[in-house]
C-alpha cells in the first residue's frame, strides 16, 4: 500500500494564493523602480484590477505587513524571535531568505515605504527582542537590558545582511554564521556580567 500524499488545497484556494503573490510581486517591483507602490501602480504592474488588489489587501498596513512576511519569511520563519533559541535559529532562514529576494529586500530596507513598514513593525520588534534577551540580561537594570536587546537586534537585521553583502561580499549563509557567532558572544557576556553596566572592560 503506497503512502498517502498530503491533500492539495482546493483549486480556488491555490488560485487565491497565487494572486496574492502576483500582487506582492508587483508591489516589490514598484518599490524597486523607486515608486511608492500605490494600489493603482500595483494594478498596472500586475494587470489585475485595482478593486481586486483592495479585496486582497484592504489597507496599506495589510499590504506592508504581507510584504514584511514575504521578505523575512522564507521557510515559514516570518516572526519575531521570542527566545534565545530563536535568535540563533532564525538568523539563517532570515538571511538566506533575504538572498532569495534580494532586490525586494533592498527596496524594503532603503525606500520610504520600507521605512514606513519598519515603523509599523517596531512595537512587535521591540517586544520580541526584549523577550529573546530577557534570560541572559535578567540581572541588568531595565535601561541596560534595552541597550543589550537593541545591540542584538541590530545584528539580527536586514541592514546587517545588506552591509555584509555589499561591503564584504558575504552571502546569507556566511553572514548568518558571522552574526550567529557575534550574538553567541554577546549572550555569554550578558550572563557573566550580572548587574554590571554595558561598558567596555
Amino acid at each position: 500500500m503506497s503512502p498517502s500524499r498530503p491533500a492539495k488545497p482546493p483549486l480556488r484556494e491555490r488560485r487565491k494564493a497565487e494572486l496574492r503573490e502576483v500582487i506582492l510581486d508587483a508591489f516589490g517591483e514598484a518599490l524597486q523602480q523607486g515608486r511608492t507602490g500605490t494600489y493603482a501602480e500595483i494594478a498596472e504592474l500586475s494587470e489585475i484590477g485595482e478593486r481586486t488588489v483592495y479585496r486582497y489587501f484592504p489597507s496599506r498596513d495589510d499590504l506592508l505587513r504581507a510584504m514584511w512576511t514575504r521578505v523575512s519569511g522564507q521557510g515559514g520563519f516570518a516572526r519575531m524571535p521570542q527566545s534565545e533559541a530563536d535568535l540563533t535559529g532564525l538568523i539563517r532562514p532570515y538571511f538566506t531568505g533575504f538572498d532569495s529576494l534580494a532586490p525586494q529586500t533592498i527596496a524594503v530596507l532603503l525606500t520610504d515605504e520600507g521605512r514606513r513598514l519598519r515603523k509599523l513593525m517596531r512595537p512587535e520588534r521591540v517586544k520580541g527582542y526584549l523577550s529573546a534577551t530577557r534570560e541572559a540580561a535578567n540581572s541588568l537594570p531595565e535601561s541596560e537590558r534595552r541597550k543589550a536587546a537593541a545591540a542584538i537586534q541590530a545584528l539580527h537585521s536586514g541592514y546587517t545582511w545588506l552591509q555584509m553583502r555589499e561591503e564584504w561580499g558575504l552571502d546569507g549563509e556566511a553572514a548568518a554564521e558571522a552574526v550567529g557567532w557575534a550574538i553567541d558572544v554577546l549572550l555569554k557576556d550578558l550572563r557573566r556580567r550580572g548587574a554590571r553596566r554595558l561598558s567596555p572592560e
